[in-house]
This record gives structure tokens, sequence and C-alpha cells, in this order.
């Protein structure tokens, strides 16, 4: 099924009829529907995101639904710079290296676990396969997939397709 951009209220979206729908930019608009919802965000919009993340187990063609995958374009679009409201922002944790030197990523770790999500993504290579060709993972990447795992929380490992 095609979907045209930007959708409005009681168009189609994978979820059912659309009953909201909240800009968030030029190329991005939250949806809900009765049961679930969503970002959609413009073709422009989406030939900008990694073929990694363009499409998920979850998303895909534009749509990405908001218990996890919503972050995907939400973080590499920046369109917490265009959220109406201010509380919604995307939180950002940074190390503090001053305070806490080497163990400031997993501290971070903590403090980003400690904020109760309801979905864990990590990137812990880089998607240029050749780039990664010869690093190692991301320590601190790999500590908050392990962190999640004992919580219990849902976690997708961000990886190059193929």
């Amino acid at each position: 099924m095609s979907y045209s951009f930007p959708p409005r209220a009681g168009s189609s979206s994978p979820w059912g009829p659309i009953q909201t729908v909240t800009p968030l930019g030029p190329d991005a608009v939250e949806v809900t529907t009765a049961s679930h919802g969503g970002l959609r965000i413009s073709p422009a919009a989406l030939a900008r995101l990694p073929v990694a993340v363009q499409r998920t187990a979850y998303s895909g063609g534009g749509w990405f639904e908001e218990d996890c995958d919503w972050a995907l374009p939400y973080l590499a679009l920046g369109l917490d710079a265009h959220e109406p409201e201010a509380a919604r922002a995307a939180v950002l944790a940074k190390a503090d290296f001053d305070k806490h030197g080497r163990a400031a990523p997993f501290r971070v770790n903590d403090e980003m676990l400690a904020l109760e999500p309801v979905c864990i993504l990590t990137l812990t290579n880089s998607v240029n396969p050749q780039r990664a060709s010869g690093l190692q993972p991301f320590g601190p990447a790999l500590n908050l997939a392990q962190k999640a795992g004992e919580r219990g929380l849902r976690h997708h490992s961000v990886k190059a397709r193929g």
C-alpha cells in the first residue's frame, strides 16, 4: 500500500486509521491511531538515513513504530529540535570523563537505564562494512546491551544489512 506524505487524520497507516498528526519539522510527523502509532518521515528524509536503519522487523517505507523504532529517525534526523513539547525532546546522556575517567561511558549506561526505557538500540560497530572490518565492537555499547538483557528490556542491535 502506498502512503502519501504528510499523512492526514483519517488516512491510512500501517496501524489503522490515523487519529492525530503532529508535525516534527518539514520531513516528519508523529501519528497516533486507536491502538498504536509512530513516526512517518518523507521519502527525502528516508533517503538521508543509513540504509541499515531504513527498514527493521517492525518498520519500513518511512513508517517507524512508536515502541522502539521511532528513535532511529528521531535521533538521526535531529527531530528533537522540532519537538513541540520540550519535556518530550530526546534525552541524551553525556559521559563525564572528568568525574568518572575511563568508566564514564559505562556510568552513562547506568544513567540511561535509570530513565526506565522501554527499548534499547545499540550500535556496537560502524554500519559501513569497510570501516567496521578492522574494528573491535564498542565496549560501552556491548555493556548497555548486556544490562538491558539483565533487566528484561527489549533490545535491538543495529547492524549493516547483508
